[in-house]
């Protein structure tokens, strides 16, 4: 299904910014911390004339668009990704494929993700708890992320 959407060009909407450096402090002769704070005011005189600071707008992520318009979906560019993710939670998780296979396995969030478990025992136990599975193997979760991080194995 394919949405058609009406956008109109609006603006120019005009800020003027105005920065300060606070808790600014020096530790020996070479370095130093500080903070920015930063300030931005909208400017209705150099603004279009019907600009008003609390329009609502839609800014389009050209970026995203285009890497969304080189892979034809959002699924698609996932899947591309999805190997180094995987990759990256072995890492994070020391490659632990047992662990990933007990639903009870409580891992510290190292990610600051609030993502305590993210392991397939757990997912499997979450989502479709008539399985209620006590925990799978190491075997088991070696052949399925084993699959998921290989590129030629996933995409055949």
């Amino acid at each position: 299904m394919f949405y058609v959407i009406q956008l109109r060009e609006r603006g120019p909407y005009v800020y003027k910014q105005a920065t300060q450096e606070v808790n600014v402090s020096f530790s020996g002769k070479t370095r130093s911390s500080k903070r920015w704070k930063k300030e931005a005011k909208f400017f209705k005189e150099e603004s279009c004339k019907d600009c008003k600071e609390d329009d609502q707008i839609t800014v389009l992520n050209m970026g995203y668009l285009g890497v969304m318009n080189a892979y034809k979906s959002d699924e698609a560019f996932a899947l591309v990704l999805l190997p180094d993710t995987i990759s990256t939670i072995l890492e994070q998780f020391n490659n632990s494929y047992e662990s990933l296979g007990n639903p009870k396995t409580v891992w510290p969030d190292k990610l600051k993700s609030n993502w305590t478990n993210p392991g397939f025992g757990a997912w499997i136990n979450e989502s479709y708890p008539q399985y209620n599975t006590s925990k799978f193997t190491k075997v088991e979760m070696k052949g399925l992320y084993g699959v998921l991080e290989n590129r030629s194995l996933l995409f055949v």
